[in-house]
């Protein structure tokens, strides 16, 4: 509406600048030209009268056209002003049409514009109807959906309690498999070392047998010997009646008796050596170990391994209380060696450890005749304790090692992040067990070296043979 008020406005300006041009143009127009009068034709005789009347008349008449021309002049000025008003109202109703049909055009634009909008409301109107509908089939969708899920975030919940129970019971299915690893290959370890063993079982019975062969000829050389010795006291008592008969020959009898008795003793200490029951021991240098000598020793000894064999119950003990204290707590939940198999059986050997480390340092501290079953007793169990503590600690150490790094291909996280005290615990009783390890490695040297250390090496016969041959050929 703001085109058609100035419109009119300057409408409204023209229409006063056209009336006052009106009004310059008949203020410069001549007066138009008076009337003649009007003189009547009328007798002389009535003529004096006449004139009197005329000259009123004429003053009557000329007062009357006076007046009718000023009437005139106002009729004319008032219809040239009301003329040039209808030509200002006719341009001014002029631009008011042309306003008007302006107007009317915008007015036409307008209602088309109108109209167009008010097609586009009706689709407006249907598209806000299909929205509304949309709208409330989404809030009816958002609710089904809210409603589906909640339902998912208790299937989700329950799910996560059953994916912990899963991984719970994986974690324990890999533990008893590594477990049975582990046993698998103490298993084989002790099937491997029990062949071993019926290997030197079989060598052991052969070298019995041959032991017993050996002793048979033993005795028979002894029974040989007993009658070579009875043979030279009877010469010898020969030789002092025939020394005492005939005083002459004393001499070179006396250098030949020195030198067989001489030879038949070296034959038959040679045939006694076999069985290793000498009275004394020569050494290298010529010196004589005496039996204090060797008791002493022995004695020094057994004391010296009782105490080697108290030191891994010491260590046992402390690796044993370590993880049986190491339980931790924190915003995760708690966490025992008890949740673990690995360090249950950790616990258990050391345990087993520790007694038997008492049990063998009290065997052996009670002076005793050693003996092959002892011997051979000694060697088995600390061997089968060794595997056992080698065992425990090499997977113990595996799951330290998997509680920091973690291994993600089994899906098994780092938990020493959470739980460090439990972790570093765990580490000192791993690294005491294998402590123990050395001491039991150590103590399965000594027993094995006590017990194959007993058996002789094979021996020749030649150089007997040889001995015999030049004792009877002197």
């Amino acid at each position: 509406m703001e085109p058609s008020r100035e419109v009119n406005e300057e409408a409204e300006a023209s229409e006063k600048e056209v009336e006052d041009d009106r009004v310059e143009e008949a203020s410069k127009e001549p007066p138009p030209k008076p009337l003649a009068p009007y003189v009547p034709k009328i007798p002389f005789p009535q003529r004096a009268g006449f004139w009197s009347a005329m000259a009123s008349n004429v003053t009557n008449q000329s007062r009357n056209v006076l007046s009718k021309k000023v009437m005139v002049k106002k009729e004319h000025h008032i219809f040239v002003i009301i003329e040039e008003k209808q030509r200002s109202v006719i341009t001014g109703l002029e631009i008011n049409l042309k306003a008007s049909k302006y107007e009317e055009l915008q007015l036409a634009e307008e209602i088309s514009s109108l109209k167009e909008q008010l097609q586009r409301a009706t689709l407006l109107q249907v598209e806000v109807l299909s929205l509304k509908t949309s709208l409330s089939e989404a809030r009816f969708e958002n609710e089904r959906v809210k409603a589906s899920f909640h339902l998912l975030c208790k299937d989700h919940e329950d799910m996560k309690t059953e994916k912990d129970s899963l991984v719970e019971k994986i974690n324990g299915m890999q533990q008893s498999l590594l477990e049975l690893d582990n046993y698998q290959r103490s298993k084989i370890a002790l099937e491997e070392k029990i062949l071993r063993l019926e290997g030197d079982l079989a060598a052991k019975e052969a070298l019995c047998a041959q032991d017993a062969e050996l002793k048979f000829e033993l005795g028979k050389l002894k029974r040989e010997n007993a009658e070579l010795q009875r043979k030279i006291q009877h010469l010898e008592q020969d030789l002092e009646g025939y020394l005492n008969r005939v005083p002459v020959h004393q001499e070179p009898q006396q250098l030949k008796t020195p030198v067989m008795h001489d030879q038949l003793n070296s034959l038959g200490n040679a045939d006694l050596g076999r069985q290793g029951n000498m009275a004394e021991k020569i050494l290298p240098k010529g010196g004589v170990v005496t039996a204090d000598d060797e008791s002493g020793r022995t004695t020094s000894m057994r004391t010296a391994e009782t105490l080697f064999r108290l030191l891994p119950m010491g260590l046992c003990v402390a690796a044993l209380i370590v993880m049986l204290k190491d339980s931790q707590t924190s915003d995760f939940g708690s966490l025992s060696y008890t949740n673990l198999g690995a360090f249950k059986y950790l616990v258990h050997a050391n345990g087993i450890c520790a007694g038997y480390s008492l049990l063998s340092a009290v065997v052996t501290a009670v002076p005793r005749p050693p003996t092959m079953s002892r011997a051979w007793t000694f060697f088995l169990l600390d061997q089968l304790l060794t595997y056992i503590i080698l065992a425990a600690g090499a997977v113990s150490t595996e799951v330290v090692y998997l509680a920091y790094k973690g291994d993600t291909a089994i899906t098994w996280s780092a938990a020493c992040g959470t739980f460090g005290g439990f972790c570093h615990k765990a580490t000192v009783s791993v690294s005491i067990t294998f402590v123990v390890m050395l001491c039991y490695a150590a103590l399965s040297l000594i027993s094995s070296y006590r017990l194959f250390s007993r058996f002789d090496p094979p021996t020749t016969h030649s150089g007997n043979k040889a001995a015999e041959m030049d004792v009877f050929h002197t």
